[in-house]
């Protein structure tokens, strides 16, 4: 979907739009944006694996019904810094998808906006 649109922008308005490139950052930095993030229908996990931000998503219950079964789990996507506190997805089917950090007033990591608001579990 994000292939097409970027098309039709491209075709119709001659709007090009590109994916921020990623830095290349120390594992130290990656490693503040490691943790799990909660919502109730799925939790977002980051981590660190060989200097790579790596993610992975765990669908918690299904749609449209509160027992329909979750889908089945996505494979896990490497995730790259863009600038700080925004990431952007690197591959797999949610490649190009974007996401930022919210920090609590005391400039801890609080909440990922990875499409929906997760929180940080402690």
């Amino acid at each position: 979907m994000l292939e097409v649109t970027r098309e039709a922008l491209k075709v119709y308005l001659g709007i090009e739009i590109t994916d921020p490139e990623p830095l290349d950052p120390k594992e130290d930095v990656l490693s503040q944006y490691a943790g799990t993030y909660t919502r109730p229908f799925a939790d977002v996990y980051l981590g660190v694996l060989g200097g790579r931000l790596i993610g992975q998503i765990n669908y918690k219950m299904g749609f449209p019904f509160k027992d329909s079964p979750p889908p089945p789990l996505p494979p896990p996507f490497t995730v790259g810094l863009c600038e700080e506190d925004r990431l952007i997805v690197l591959d797999g089917p949610m490649k190009s998808g974007r996401a930022d950090i919210i920090r609590k007033a005391d400039g801890s990591i609080g909440w990922l906006r990875f499409g929906r608001i997760h929180k940080k579990r402690a």
